[in-house]
């Protein structure tokens, strides 16, 4: 905090300098007399009249400008100023958007290439050809001799046919089981032209390829669908990559994905995306994508661990496209079939699918999107913040709504426009200057006099909180966040109607971190508008107007809050939970909540990236709503509230 003063103090030597040079010639109209009004940078509902402290964290008030009215999110920074906060600028451009996507998962057998070569008769393995399960075989290669009574008979059928003229037919029939049977055409042939049977049958490969499974030996009998060989085609392989759900916005069939080995660091291999699994693995989060890989040099083996790259390509409002698949019409069982005309698949004989029905969308290749660099924008929950420099030393905040990320930009879907000029470096330090002054930020989207109904004093004179050593209360500390409420003596007498309104907006709460708890964010949703509708209806008869304020400012807060809670982002949800969550400590500590359901007050200092947060419970055993089943148990019990003192009691 000490830090934000100091460069508030020098920024404002900077515009004091820089307001020097203003030419005196020009006459100034003569401005009436406002009174200073001192808030609070951290809460601006808090105003007063003259200089204090805040009673809500103990920080220095600190004027309210009352000309920056006309432009809130305005500031006005000299030369000097900006070259010691190193302000630098980008220039809002159009350009071409890729999304890299980063996958990993392993090689399998291509499952319409395996071959089972099974028994169509019973009988005895006489020979083997093929001994040991890796063999490379070709179609037609023999695998087997086998000897067989049944077949021995069949062939004295057909020997018998063909000495009469009248048994043609029979004899062709005959002919049609033995090939039925798999029965080579040269053998059939030398049975006709010897008229001797032949004892000892081939099993020949169906397809060329290894063989991946032996169960047979010299020597077994076999029955009728006994297996014997297993030979799987490895000139082309799939791979399954393992896809997160937020990758799979940016997937679609047809694409082409280069696959990286450790065995050949120095070689890719493309392949594209056949197939999209349509179910969730409720274990790993994750959906298998799969690719086909053509292998026929044959460097790439079943069970390698692989990588998966795809470049995705995003059009005008993030949608991906496909400038080589436009106007194409593509194979919906294999995608390497891709035809100017409309038709059917040479494989499978499935007529051709229009790209633009598989997910693609229509390329304009005159129109990129709109893209900001990503160190340009200040985020929190929904809210998207850029700071533009409108003329020479004038900033002004903007709120955007975003698109996807790609690499180090964001894609703008409405806010800015081409050729805007940006901050892409001291956007956070302009940020925090006008929360300081307490104007409009990222952190504080309203003004003071916007959070505030009216400009009536909300304090009194009261010191702020002080730790025993008499230092300031250090905020990001949770011992120091419950010293900070235990002292804070800022506290309004209530009647039953008040507290039994405030006892239902806490077991609507509880009912919603239950929610929040059992992922069931449907229900956790309408919990969430439940706790605001309660705030919201908290009696305001008979409170002081210094109470009423604050209770309207909680009122507020939990409204939006629960409207965060409303979105489907799960970003979002945790914002939400927070406001809905601090607007209820405010209330309970500030009206002296007296309830007989115990209420305790805990943090998780591991929420937002470690900065911490917290929530109320009427059970001791921690459940942390903010990361659910997942981290259910991290958190600590802070304080116990005692409501025969309305004050936090030590945990025991």
């Amino acid at each position: 905090m000490q830090r934000i003063i100091q460069l508030s103090i020098l920024i404002g030597l900077g515009i004091l300098s820089g307001c020097g040079k203003t030419d005196q010639t020009q006459p100034r109209a003569a401005s009436p007399t406002v009174p200073t009004i001192y808030t609070c940078s951290m809460h601006p509902q808090i105003q007063q009249d003259g200089p204090g402290n805040c009673p809500i964290c103990g920080m220095e008030l600190v004027p309210m400008k009352s000309g920056d009215a006309a432009n809130p999110r305005s500031l006005e920074l000299s030369a000097a100023a900006i070259a010691l906060a190193d302000i630098q600028t980008s220039i809002i451009e159009r350009g071409p958007a890729t999304r890299t996507i980063n996958l990993f998962g392993v090689i399998t057998p291509d499952d319409t290439r395996v071959a089972t070569v099974t028994a169509r008769f019973p009988g005895r393995i006489e020979r083997l050809f093929v001994n040991f399960v890796g063999t490379r075989v070709r179609k037609g290669e023999h695998l087997a001799e086998i000897y067989s009574d049944e077949l021995v008979e069949a062939q004295s059928e057909l020997i018998g046919a063909l000495r009469y003229d009248s048994n043609k037919a029979s004899a062709a029939g005959i002919k049609e089981r033995l090939r039925l049977w798999d029965i080579p055409e040269d053998q059939i042939e030398l049975i006709e032209s010897t008229s001797k049977p032949v004892y000892r049958v081939r099993i020949d490969s169906p397809t060329g390829g290894v063989v991946t499974q032996l169960d047979v030996r010299d020597g077994d009998y076999v029955k009728t669908g006994s297996r014997l060989f297993e030979v799987t085609d490895l000139s082309k392989l799939w791979v399954h990559l393992d896809a997160y759900e937020t990758d799979l916005s940016w997937l679609r069939y047809g694409q082409h994905v280069l696959i990286s080995a450790k065995a050949y660091p120095a070689e890719t291999f493309t392949g594209t995306i056949a197939f999209i699994q349509p179910m969730l693995d409720p274990k790993t989060r994750t959906v298998k994508v799969r690719v086909n890989v053509d292998n026929q040099d044959g460097k790439l083996r079943p069970g390698m661990f692989v990588r998966g790259t795809v470049e995705a390509h995003l059009g005008t409002g993030g949608k991906v496209v496909a400038p080589e698949l436009a106007g194409k019409w593509i194979g919906p069982m294999h995608p390497e079939i891709v035809s100017d005309e409309p038709g059917d698949c040479p494989i499978c004989g499935m007529p051709l699918e229009p790209a633009s029905e598989l997910g693609y969308a229509a390329y304009d290749p005159g129109e990129p999107p709109l893209l900001v660099p990503a160190e340009a924008v200040l985020r929190t929950g929904s809210r998207a913040v850029v700071y533009l420099q409108a003329e020479k030393g004038q900033f002004i905040g903007r709120e955007i709504v975003l698109g996807p990320r790609v690499k180090d930009y964001f894609v703008v879907q409405s806010g800015l426009s081409e050729g805007d000029e940006v901050v892409t470096n001291g956007a956070f330090r302009i940020d925090s200057e006008l929360q300081i002054k307490a104007q409009p930020s990222m952190m504080t989207p309203k003004t003071a006099e916007q959070a505030m109904p009216s400009n009536e004093v909300t304090t009194s004179d009261q010191s702020h909180p002080l730790s025993e050593d008499g230092k300031s209360t250090d905020l990001q500390d949770p011992v120091d966040i419950y010293s900070l409420h235990k002292n804070i003596s800022q506290q309004f007498t209530t009647d039953d109607s008040f507290n039994v309104a405030l006892n239902s907006a806490l077991q609507s709460y509880f009912k919603l971190e239950t929610k929040l708890d059992q992922v069931d964010f449907t229900s956790a949703q309408s919990a969430a508008a439940e706790v605001a509708d309660k705030i919201k209806a908290i009696p305001m008869k008979g409170i002081s107007p210094p109470a009423m304020k604050i209770l309207m400012a909680e009122q507020v807060d939990g409204e939006q809050a629960a409207a965060l809670l409303k979105q489907d982002a799960i970003q979002q949800r945790k914002p939400g939970l927070e406001g809905l969550s601090e607007a209820l400590i405010t209330l309970v500590q500030t009206f002296k909540w007296r309830g007989k359901t115990p209420l305790y007050l805990m943090h998780c200092p591991m929420v937002y990236d470690d900065r911490g947060a917290r929530w109320l419970q009427n059970t001791a055993e921690v459940t942390n709503p903010y990361f659910g089943p997942d981290m259910l148990s991290c958190g600590e019990v802070l304080a116990v509230w005692n409501s025969q003192t309305a004050s936090w009691d030590d945990p025991e």
